[in-house]
This record gives structure tokens, C-alpha cells and sequence, in this order.
């Protein structure tokens, strides 16, 4: 009889620390969340600007992302169109 009112005691213990941790960590992550989104930046709303092209760049005469009739029957468009792109790395690795 002892022994099982031992275990009982023991068992509830576990039970109420396992409660007890799961919710300091459940509180803990809400507190955290809470703080990111006071400080987070808010998300982009106007226009995108237009891009700024360098004195070299080879660009659309059409649309972002369209060209001409003009530039498809002279194969204009062929060498490709480089606005607002920058080389920042590359990387020549096996079977490149």
C-alpha cells in the first residue's frame, strides 16, 4: 500500500513539473513573438521605383520584361537585356 501511494505521489509530481515547464515555455515564446512584431518592419505598400540603368546597359523598349516588334525582327533582343543587374559572384565548380 505504501509503495503505490509512492508511485501515485511520484506521478503526479511528474505530471505537474511536465505542466509547469511546458507552460514557462508556451509563455516565454508568446512574450518573444510578441516583441518581434512590435519592432517589425511593416511591408512594402507603394510602387516598386523604376529601375536605374547604367550608361552601358542594354535595355527593354517595350514593358519590363517585353520587347518590341521592332527588336524581335531585327534580333536586337538575341544579345539579351542586362537593366538593373549586377555580377555580385560566381562560382565554377565540378562539371561547370
Amino acid at each position: 500500500m505504501n509503495k503505490q501511494r509512492l508511485g501515485r505521489a511520484f506521478a503526479i509530481a511528474a505530471v505537474a513539473l511536465l505542466a509547469l515547464l511546458l507552460s514557462a515555455s508556451t509563455l516565454s515564446s508568446k512574450q518573444t513573438n510578441s516583441g518581434q512584431n512590435a519592432t517589425a518592419p511593416l511591408p512594402w505598400t507603394a510602387p516598386v521605383p523604376k529601375a536605374t540603368c547604367g550608361r552601358l546597359d542594354r535595355t527593354e523598349g517595350g514593358l519590363q520584361g517585353q520587347t518590341t516588334p521592332g527588336e524581335r525582327s531585327s534580333s536586337k533582343s538575341e544579345g539579351g537585356y542586362n537593366c538593373n543587374l549586377e555580377l555580385v559572384g560566381q562560382f565554377q565548380g565540378e562539371g561547370a
